[in-house]
């Protein structure tokens, strides 16, 4: 009877899940499965090759099932050669059917010493490192773009913001070079997250292991993990933390370029126009004819909202899950489309910053303006008159008011502010010589208070260098990590192929 299609249900529930099970709990775990169909095969291949190096699957046996899966594998339309049914459960039992049906009843030895468990969560674990790492490439092309476009702006000189005010004065690299430092940082955190989950699932069978003499440890070489989970139930049971902290990690990552995105999209509104996102990355009004809507940065934005809730999903569905079989579809469904959004965020704001045209002339005169280098006359009141930080501040924001906000050309205009706001707060100015004095309307100047931010990180020209080629060090080993975990992945998948050819040729011939 193994060699003819069956439900694995039947043994046990004796009948075949009704229309609704296999409409609204079958079909959707089976259509998500194939989609990441590779990855079980993969696993079905490591398992099999390590069952026959061990002699629990004989030469000819091992090899008939190796041979199949290899067809399998290659197959241009894998699901019309596993004539996939819903009705009889899961990739598994589809791919144990197939075999059946290729090879006779040596196809359903496939399962041999591991469970439906170890199997999910190690097809989780193989897919959550896949698309992992496609994020990681993107973000790493992504900073290689960030830091180019640093370098050039490095000079450009710009508001910084905070509140949607203007903060303090800086460049438009600097601003860059900052941002870089944000989206590699958010980068290593999805490094992180799969090197957590770079361990071996299977062999941890259900709960507690098995007792066939089983080796865990060429099974997690042939599929390129750091080694096997040391814990058999935290192989299975216990691994359901693997979706939210993918989850948590591109949503953090997302919200970075959400964050880019915003400041764009102020930056290139009409009242600003610091900046032009290139026409190629905008849409227009159907009946507005004049309007160039920023898309690009509309779509990033929207992403980095979606993303809020992407751990916040995985949790809720985790809370009262128990295994990793059908809840778990639920959680493992979402990781490659969490990880595309984050591709297109990444390549949409990558292509932002690559092709934006920045209005020089307008971002030096907002730089200019609205009192900006404040912070800087009260650190120089501080050093000429000894008056405390807090004063010193106090006496700066009266000068403001005094203002009304606006900012004077006219630097005799600014002295006489100053002084009648020195002598309204109690502080006599009669104590300043003249190059002190000086010294305070330099200060009021955007490119002196950006070249006297010498402090380590500053905005001042030898920081701003030292940044860059900080930058450039540690964006050159980033990419050399993550071109070290490649190989180790690419060497696994090459040796698992060739073995199991062997093994599948041996049996043949």
């Amino acid at each position: 009877m193994t060699n003819q299609q069956g439900a694995y249900t039947d043994g046990r529930l004796g009948v075949r899940p009704s229309v609704s099970m296999i409409e609204n709990v079958n079909k959707l775990e089976l259509e998500y499965e194939l989609s990441v169909v590779q990855e079980f095969i993969q696993t079905d291949l490591a398992h099999v090759v390590m069952l026959t190096e061990v002699g629990i699957l004989d030469d000819s046996e091992g090899g008939a099932i190796l041979g199949a899966l290899l067809k399998l594998k290659r197959s241009p339309n894998i699901n019309e050669v596993l004539r996939s049914d819903p009705q009889f459960g899961g990739l598994l039992f589809q791919i144990e059917n197939y075999l059946a049906r290729t090879c006779g009843p040596v196809g359903h030895m496939l399962h041999t010493g591991r469970s439906r468990i170890d199997q999910d969560a190690e097809v989780m674990r193989l897919v959550a490192r896949r698309v992992g790492m496609e994020v990681v490439e993107k973000s790493l092309e992504f900073a290689d773009v960030v830091l180019k476009r640093s370098i050039k702006e490095i000079d450009t000189i710009c508001p910084l913001y905070t509140q949607l005010q203007h903060g303090q004065p800086g460049t438009l690299g600097y601003y860059l070079n900052g941002q870089y430092w944000v989206m590699t940082r958010n980068l290593e955190r999805v490094q992180q997250t799969i090197a957590r989950y770079d361990y071996c699932s299977l062999g941890g069978v259900a709960l507690t292991g098995t007792d066939w003499q089983i080796k865990r440890e060429r099974v997690s070489q042939l599929l390129g993990h750091i080694g096997p989970v040391v814990h058999a139930t935290d192989a299975g049971i216990f691994a359901l933390d693997v979706a939210p902290d993918m989850g948590a990690s591109l949503a953090l990552l997302a919200g970075a370029l959400g964050r880019i995105a915003g400041d764009f999209y102020y930056w290139s509104s009409s009242e600003l126009n610091y900046i032009q996102i290139d026409p190629s990355l905008c849409g227009t009004s159907s009946i507005m004819p004049q309007k160039r809507n920023p898309y690009a940065l509309e779509r990033t934005r929207a992403i980095a909202g979606e993303a809020v809730g992407w751990m916040a999903v995985e949790l809720g569905v985790l809370k009262s899950a128990t295994s990793t079989d059908l809840d778990v579809v639920l959680t493992d469904a979402r990781i490659p489309g969490m990880a595309k959004q984050t591709i297109g965020a990444l390549q949409l704001m990558a292509d932002v910053i690559r092709t934006m045209a920045v209005d020089v002339g307008k971002m030096r005169s907002s730089a200019e303006s609205a009192w900006i280098t404040a912070s800087a006359i009260a650190d120089v009141l501080v050093r000429t008159l000894r008056v405390p930080f807090r004063d010193a501040h106090g006496i700066v924001g009266r000068l403001v008011r005094l203002a009304d906000g606006a900012m004077s050309d006219d630097r005799a205009a600014r002295r006489g502010l100053l002084i009648r706001a020195l002598e309204e707060s109690g502080v006599a100015a009669t104590g300043l010589t003249e190059e002190e004095w000086c010294a305070l309307m330099r200060s009021m100047e955007s490119e002196s208070f950006i070249e006297t931010r010498s402090s380590d990180g500053g905005a001042g020209r030898e920081q701003r260098g030292r940044l860059t080629e900080l930058a450039k060090a540690d964006l050159m080993s980033k990419k050399t990590h993550h071109e070290e975990i490649k190989r180790r992945v690419s060497a696994s998948e090459e040796e698992l192929t060739k073995v199991a050819q062997r093994l599948a040729m041996k049996s043949s011939g």
